[in-house]
């Protein structure tokens, strides 16, 4: 199973948006994938892992491949949780 993200949940606050959700790193072999915010502009990211415990920090690029995507780069079969604020 390749890297997946779903968008839980996306809440107005002010003039701003938070997007909630989850993603899957499923196979030995995946190092991580894109995250689909629902957002125009992600301002910040926090991912929160739920599945094991002591892995290495991800790295995250806000707005990568395109604006409102974060790319996750991640151990293999990492799974977890995720918040983005943005707009």
């Amino acid at each position: 199973m390749a890297f997946s993200s779903v968008v839980t949940d996306v809440v107005v606050i002010g003039n701003r948006r938070l997007a909630f959700g989850t993603f899957t790193n499923g196979a030995a072999t995946d190092s991580g994938g894109d995250v689909t915010t629902g957002l125009k502009y992600v301002s910040w990211f926090v991912p929160l892992f739920t599945s094991h415990l002591g892995s290495e920090a991800p790295k995250v690029t806000l707005n990568s491949a395109s604006a409102g995507k974060v790319n996750i780069v991640t151990s293999d079969a990492v799974d977890g949780n995720w918040i983005a604020m943005g707009i």
